[in-house]
């Protein structure tokens, strides 16, 4: 080979190497490092170099995929609460006792009574026996209650007074004790005999009408005044139910108990 021509082929010869070597290492890198030049593995993706049977592409080749929509947490609307919070728990009621009177605030709109009592006086004085000096010694009520007092024997009324005289007239003169009912019963019935045990008054009747009269049995009340102690919610907790239950135990039909209040 001439000198000259063998003096161009060795630097080019030393270039190829050099390129080679250049190539080795630059393939050498991609494979071992490949995070370092921003290569990643990907299966089926279309590069030269492999790993592992996988081939390597760069992040700049793999298909954008679009972002999530960002989702808006729903927010309550005003006035209301959202799902996630607890509302607020409410105090229980304080039980309000149904015998005696009570401490909570319901039994402020609550009234009671005490009674009833035969007179004026004995209202008077269970009034000062519950009440401390300088508290509500509660309100005196007059009512008028019924009673039954026993029964009667009765023929029914006429279509008049003067017709219940004359029937009256004609049974006593058959010996028939009667007389025209003016209160307390039918008004001009003709009474024919009052009994304290309806047993009595029964077998009264079937006698008379074993005479042909239209005995009927009826039970026998009268009117009578009585009187209480009222008190409102705020007058009812100052009492003391101690002395209630000694009030009750002393007078017979004496209680205490819830009333509308007015």
């Amino acid at each position: 080979m001439p000198d000259g021509l063998r003096s161009t082929v060795r630097p080019l010869g030393a270039l190829f190497f050099a390129l080679l070597l250049i190539n080795l290492l630059v393939y050498v890198w991609h494979i071992y490092f490949p995070a370092a030049t921003g290569a990643v593995v990907a299966p089926g993706a279309a590069s030269t170099a492999r790993l592992g049977g996988q081939r390597l592409v760069l992040l700049s080749e793999l298909p954008k995929t679009p972002a999530a929509p960002a989702i808006e947490a729903p927010q309550p609307e005003q006035g209301t609460e959202s799902a996630g919070a607890f509302p607020e728990a409410e105090p229980p009621a304080t039980p309000v006792s149904a015998d005696g009177p009570a401490s909570s605030a319901q039994a402020q709109q609550r009234c009671y009574a005490l009674g009833p009592f035969a007179g004026a006086s004995e209202a008077a004085a269970a009034a000062r026996a519950l009440s401390a000096p300088g508290t509500d010694s509660g309100t005196t009520r007059r009512s008028t209650a019924e009673e039954q007092i026993g029964f009667w024997v009765l023929l029914p009324p006429p279509e008049s007074r003067a017709a219940a005289v004359e029937k009256v007239r004609e049974l006593r003169g058959r010996g028939i004790d009667s007389f025209v009912v003016t209160r307390g019963g039918p008004p001009n019935s003709i009474s024919l005999g009052v009994f304290g045990q309806r047993s009595a008054a029964d077998k009264h009747a079937q006698q008379l009408r074993a005479k042909g009269l239209a005995a009927v049995v009826e039970p026998r009340v009268r009117s009578r005044e009585e009187y209480w102690l009222d008190f409102d919610g705020p007058a009812a907790q100052q009492v003391s139910q101690d002395a209630v239950a000694e009030l009750s135990a002393k007078q017979s039909g004496v209680a205490w108990s819830e009333t509308p209040c007015e």
